[in-house]
């Protein structure tokens, strides 16, 4: 099924796709194999029309096909239809991928922060019950029943509910610290359905550092328990450890987490 999008985004990403290894067989129609060697990949379609030539970039005017740009030489009425092979997200290659990703990430930021902490965070189940309410009440909002959602569609507006709390969490520290901090954490359910989570809490160099008390006192849920890193290709390995489990386990990160300078 061909999915609409704003039409010269589409272009843009089909130019983009064709410098990424895409290939053309038939003009205005682009297949990008983005599945990364996922054993039960899924492919979807989107249209739109090509990117005006003065508008490209050099590289996207350097692509392999030129009838994907509006130059006095083209149909303007001409369509893109960009079909990409995506990854499930699911499979073990899939989960495999992902955790090597993050890991990569994990280990830069570990290299260049002044100390790392490893943090867990559980809910009380009162707080569990409160997040469920309130995940509920939104949802009936737009006329969607909670019970209705399945255990998987449950966990993840759980997560949803209680990641505001993280934004808060941290806002909450860097407040009473006064320290920079950068993280990632990752939601991983219990046998129970409900999500508990792993963090690792990155003090920036030259910052003030972090006192453990603080780190305890602003999470405001449960139980949380911290450590300072010691072994920081160990500590990547967890973060790509509680990745791999599951393909419902969710992760969320400083912007630019592990990219380079």
């Amino acid at each position: 099924m061909a999915h609409v999008r704003h039409l010269r985004d589409v272009g843009r990403l089909a130019a983009y796709a064709l410098s990424r290894g895409a290939t053309t067989e038939t003009p205005g129609v682009v297949l990008w194999k983005a599945s990364g060697g996922c054993t039960d990949p899924f492919t979807f379609t989107l249209t739109g029309k090509p990117i005006a030539w003065g508008q490209a970039t050099e590289f996207q005017r350097n692509a392999p096909v030129e009838t994907h740009y509006l130059n006095d030489g083209i149909d303007r009425a001409a369509a893109i239809w960009l079909d990409i092979e995506a990854p499930c997200r699911r499979c073990e290659q899939c989960l495999r991928r992902r955790a090597a990703s993050w890991a990569r990430r994990a280990r830069t930021e570990l290299g260049r922060a002044q100390r790392t902490w490893f943090a867990t965070f559980t809910l009380d189940p009162e707080q569990h019950f409160l997040k469920e309410c309130a995940a509920a009440v939104r949802l009936g909002e737009t006329s969607v029943s909670w019970n209705d959602l399945d255990e998987e569609q449950q966990f993840l507006e759980r997560h949803r509910e209680i990641s505001r709390d993280f934004t808060l969490y941290l806002k909450r520290v860097r407040k009473e610290s006064g320290a920079l901090l950068r993280y990632v954490l990752v939601a991983e359910a219990h046998k129970s359905g409900l999500p508990h989570y792993h963090a690792l809490i990155h003090e920036v160099v030259g910052t003030r550092p972090v006192k453990e008390r603080t780190l305890r006192k602003q999470w405001l849920l449960g139980f949380s328990s911290f450590s300072l890193v010691k072994d920081d290709q160990k500590s990547a390995r967890y973060v790509a450890k509680y990745l791999s489990k599951a393909a419902l386990a969710r992760v969320r990160a400083s912007v630019g987490y592990g990219q380079s300078l």
